[in-house]
């Protein structure tokens, strides 16, 4: 049968529509990320709240004792999400969504957040401002003690949660640490009066000072 005059498509007219999706594609591409980054970060917050809400849980029945990321075990380390683990019950909250399963394995994943509960550190100069995060035990020189939820002057500008890794290599061998996950140095924090928001690098850093000296705004406890 012969073919009838235009029908179908010229060269010229597929090009202009290769065109146009490529047009479309390159604007919604970003669009569609950031809607992602935007939920991913939404349910991050969400994770964080419940597990300061655990926390809390934790710290009254332990009349208020601030707990270590990891306590002594007959058996190893017991890590935060271990004895935690009564009060926020539903394991997906230790997942951001971030991290694949190869890499946890690779990792010794445990959750994708930090219990900020080390220290002390700094000096309390300019240079080397001083921090300590909620549940730090006092230095030895000082008894060593479990810190008290008492002895946090500004529960609602002091961190406790943050994105990060908790990891295990063996029972005896840990890490905790701060990582940023989020696009353009954002973090996640939650906070120890039980509030979730997200921070940005320049808060992240703040230095404060009072008559001991200078420190970290959002990571010193005592101060």
């Amino acid at each position: 049968m012969k073919r009838e005059r235009g029908d179908g498509f010229t060269l010229i007219e597929v090009l202009v529509v290769i065109a146009l999706i490529i047009i479309l594609a390159a604007v919604l591409f970003p669009v569609f990320s950031q809607t992602r980054e935007a939920a991913c970060r939404s349910r991050c917050l969400a994770n964080l709240r419940q597990l300061t809400l655990a926390h809390h849980l934790y710290v009254q029945d332990y009349d208020d004792t601030l707990p270590g990321w990891q306590l002594a075990g007959p058996r190893g380390v017991v890590l935060w999400t271990e004895f935690l683990r009564p009060y926020y019950r539903d394991a997906r909250l230790l997942e951001e969504g971030l991290t694949g399963p190869a890499e946890k394995r690779q990792m010794g994943w445990v959750a994708d957040y930090a219990l900020c509960a080390w220290g002390p550190g700094g000096k309390g100069t300019a240079e080397a401002p001083y921090w300590r995060w909620p549940g730090c035990p006092s230095p030895r020189s000082e008894g060593g003690q479990a810190m008290m939820l008492a002895e946090v002057l500004r529960p609602t500008e002091t961190v406790q949660f943050a994105d990060g890794y908790t990891l295990r290599d063996n029972p005896f061998i840990t890490n905790c640490m701060i990582r940023v996950r989020h696009r353009n140095g954002l973090l996640n924090f939650a906070f120890l009066d039980g509030h979730a928001r997200v921070v940005a690098n320049t808060e992240w850093n703040r230095v404060s000072r009072n008559a001991r000296g200078y420190f970290y705004a959002l990571a010193a406890a005592d101060r």
